[in-house]
């Protein structure tokens, strides 16, 4: 066992026992957590450790995991903007900083406990956080808006100071889901124009194969034998 310093993040699907009997949208949950949810964390330096009953990250600094939760709410809002409200996908999100206990790659501990139960009481779409992270990031610039909530009783630990976060939109960066639809637009209008330029090249000769360009034929003048004669 190996006892360290750590900041964990948790995200819960809103509703996702009830949501997940439908194979729809059972579905989509995965594929939010495949083109979202995995490559935020993976870019932030963050490391999963369960999924189940959520996914648990563990970071090394506070600053990485909130930055992270705040983007991964930021995508979700991007990614399901033109659907119905009922057919989004909705996740709230707990963070904690604390001593935590490593077991065969696991983590224990009351942080790991702390930072679930931030993440059931968190709204949709929030990230809440520990009074300790708060004061732990309040240095950092992140794009967020805050709200105090008071202090709560979380898994009968403690009485725990905690704060609501909201990302707000950066127009200098974009989350992983925005990225990949901008990139496959690109790569669908550079297919089109280089169909266009190779019909365009290759037209002429498909053209003079289809419909073969007669040849002119020049005609040989006889010579004048009434003139050779008087020769």
């Amino acid at each position: 066992m190996q006892q360290k310093l750590a900041a964990i993040l948790a995200v819960d699907v809103v509703g996702e026992p009830e949501r997940a009997r439908a194979d729809a949208t059972g579905d989509e949950l995965a594929t939010v957590q495949y083109e979202l949810v995995d490559p935020t964390i993976s870019r932030f330096g963050g490391r999963i450790f369960a999924l189940v009953p959520m996914t648990l990250v563990e970071f090394a600094e506070p600053a990485g995991a909130v930055g992270c939760g705040l983007e991964i709410q930021r995508g979700v809002v991007e990614r399901d903007a033109d659907l119905p409200p009922e057919a989004r996908a909705q996740l709230r999100i707990g963070v904690e900083l604390g001593e935590v206990i490593t077991v065969s790659g696991d983590l224990q501990g009351p942080a790991v406990a702390v930072a679930q139960d931030l993440a059931h009481i968190a709204p949709p779409g929030a990230v809440m956080i520990s009074g300790r992270v708060a004061r732990t990031i309040q240095r950092d610039k992140l794009q967020a808006r805050s709200a105090y909530r008071g202090v709560r009783a979380v898994q009968g630990i403690a009485k725990v100071e905690v704060v609501e976060l909201r990302p707000v939109a950066d127009p200098k960066t974009q989350s992983p889901w925005t990225l990949r639809r901008r990139w496959t637009w690109v790569a669908v209008i550079a297919a089109v124009v280089l169909l266009a330029g190779a019909s365009l090249v290759l037209w002429r000769p498909v053209r003079e194969w289809l419909l073969p360009i007669p040849t002119e034929t020049t005609a040989i003048a006889a010579p004048d034998i009434g003139t050779a004669g008087h020769r």
